[in-house]
C-alpha cells in the first residue's frame, strides 16, 4: 500500500496539477526544512518550537513528531540519523522507517559540547552517497554497531561544504578557496581560488557529472572538476541582485536551483541551471518576498519558505534567462503614437524595464486627456511586468483636436501629445 501511495504522490507532482507556486502550510518564524524523499514528506523545524513538525501530502496536514532536530536521511535505505537531547546527555539514533525500529548509536553524558558538531537545528549535516559517513564540520563513521568521531576538523561552523565522492568533501577554506579533502588519505587539493575581495558564499557538488557550482556575491559559477575549467558564469548584478545563496542540485543532478537576494527590498528570485543546455532559467511567478531554505522535493518541484509559509514550485514554468533578458528593455520608453495625426484610431507603444520584473510589479496606467486636463479615456490600469507593450486607442467618439496621453508606472511618468483629425 505504501508503494502505491508513493507512486500517486510522484504522479501528482510530475504533472501540471500545480501551477508554478503553490502554498502548502504555515511553518512559523525562521524555520528550516528537510525532505524525506522516500515518502515525499517534509520535516519542519520552527525556531520557536522544541519538536520537529512533519507535513504530509496525502492528508494535506502538518503535525508534530518526536524528533528534537531535523533528521538526515540516508540515500539507499529508508533510515535517518538524528540527535536527542536530555538534561544529562546527547544521544545519536538511527531510525529504520521500514521496520519502525530505533537504535542508539552513541551517547555523550553531559554532552552539550557536541551541539556544534551536529547542529541539530539546521540541516547542515549530510551523509555520503554510500551511507557510510556523515559530515558536519568533521567526519563521522556509520555502520551497524559503531558511531565514531574522526580526529580532525577542517573548518569552522557556517562554512559551506558538500560530498564530492564517497571519500571526499569539498569545502570553503579560510583563504577564500574551494578545496577537496580526502577523508582517508587526509590530502587537500585546491579546486578554485579567488581574491580576498571576491567572497565565496556557497557551493554544492554534482557527483554524477563532477561539477562544482558556487557563488561569489552576485555571480554564479559552474566548474568542471574533470577538465579543471569553468564552464559557466552568470552575473546577476544587471538583474538587481546583491547576493546568491541556497545552491541545491536536484536528485538526478541535472539541475541546480539557487536564490538571488536583495536584502534592501527584501526580495529573492529562483534561478535554475540546467546541465544539458548549459543555461540558467528564471522561475516566473514565484511570488514576492524573501525566500529561504530552498530544497528539492523531487526532480521537478522545489520547496522554500517565504513569509513564514512553506511553498512548492513547479519548475515547468521556467524561462530561459538569456532569452528573457535579451527581449526586455533596460529603461522606460513611451513612444510617439502612430499614425499621428490619426483618424479614428492610433497605436501607442511603451516599455517597462527589466529591473521591475525582478523587484516588483508596478501599477501601470495609460490615460488620455483633453486640452483642459479632463480625462477622456483610460487605456491601461493594471499591474504590468517588464516588457514591451502596445495599446490601440479608438477616438471615434471624440472631436477633432489636440489630446495628451500619459504613462505612469511606479515612480515613472511621461506625457506626449497626439492629434485627432476627422
Amino acid at each position: 500500500m505504501k508503494k502505491h501511495l508513493f507512486l500517486l504522490i510522484a504522479a501528482l507532482f510530475s504533472s501540471n496539477i500545480f501551477s508554478q507556486e503553490f502554498k502548502l502550510t504555515n511553518v512559523g518564524y525562521d524555520a528550516a526544512i528537510t525532505v524525506d524523499r522516500f515518502s515525499n514528506e517534509i520535516y519542519i523545524s520552527p525556531w520557536t518550537q522544541s519538536l520537529v513538525g512533519k507535513y504530509e501530502f496525502i492528508s494535506n496536514s502538518a503535525h508534530s513528531t518526536d524528533f528534537e532536530g531535523l533528521p538526515v536521511f540516508m540515500h539507499n535505505s529508508y533510515k535517518s540519523i538524528n540527535m536527542e537531547i536530555t538534561d544529562t546527555s546527547n544521544a545519536y539514533y538511527i531510525r529504520d522507517f521500514e521496520s519502525g525500529s530505533k537504535r542508539k548509536l552513541f551517547e555523550i553524558i553531559f554532552g552539550k559540547t557536541l551541539l556544534k558538531a551536529f547542529n541539530y537545528n539546521m540541516p547542515y549535516h549530510t551523509i555520503s552517497q554510500n551511507d557510510k559517513y556523515l559530515f558536519n564540520y568533521s567526519v563521522f563513521v556509520i555502520d551497524d554497531s559503531l558511531w565514531l568521531r574522526s580526529h580532525f576538523q577542517i573548518f569552522g561552523e557556517g562554512y559551506p561544504y558538500s560530498w564530492s565522492s564517497d571519500s571526499s568533501v569539498v569545502y570553503l577554506s579560510q583563504d577564500n578557496a574551494i578545496a577537496e579533502y580526502n577523508i582517508f588519505t587526509k590530502t587537500i587539493d585546491t579546486l578554485v581560488s579567488h581574491s580576498e575581495g571576491d567572497i565565496i558564499l556557497n557551493l554544492d557538488y554534482n557527483i554524477k557529472e563532477d561539477l562544482l557550482a558556487y557563488t561569489i556575491e552576485n555571480k554564479f559559477y559552474v566548474f568542471d572538476n574533470k577538465s579543471k575549467t569553468s564552464i559557466f558564469e552568470l552575473e546577476t548584478s544587471t538583474m538587481g541582485w546583491v547576493e546568491i545563496y541556497d545552491l541545491k542540485w536536484n536528485e538526478d543532478e541535472t539541475k541546480i536551483a539557487f536564490l538571488g537576494y536583495d536584502y534592501t527590498n527584501p526580495l529573492s528570485v529562483i534561478y535554475i541551471y540546467e546541465t544539458d543546455s548549459n543555461k540558467v532559467f528564471v522561475a516566473q511567478n514565484s511570488g514576492y518576498g524573501l525566500k529561504t531554505s530552498l530544497q528539492w522535493l523531487n526532480n521537478d518541484t522545489l520547496l522554500y519558505i517565504a513569509d513564514n509559509d512553506l511553498y512548492g514550485y513547479d519548475i515547468s514554468g521556467i524561462t530561459d534567462v538569456d532569452d528573457n533578458l535579451s527581449s526586455l528593455p533596460n529603461k522606460f520608453i513611451l513612444e510617439q503614437n502612430y499614425p499621428n495625426p490619426f483618424n479614428p484610431s492610433t497605436v501607442i507603444k511603451y516599455s517597462i524595464p527589466r529591473n521591475t520584473e525582478f523587484y516588483s510589479v508596478p501599477q501601470t496606467t495609460l490615460k488620455v486627456y483633453d486640452l483642459l486636463g479632463k480625462e477622456v479615456a483610460t487605456l491601461v490600469n493594471e499591474e504590468q511586468k517588464a516588457g514591451n507593450y502596445e495599446v490601440n486607442f479608438d477616438a471615434k467618439n471624440l472631436s477633432s483636436g489636440i489630446y495628451f496621453y500619459r504613462l505612469q508606472s511606479g515612480s515613472f511618468s511621461q506625457t506626449k501629445k497626439l492629434l485627432l483629425l476627422k
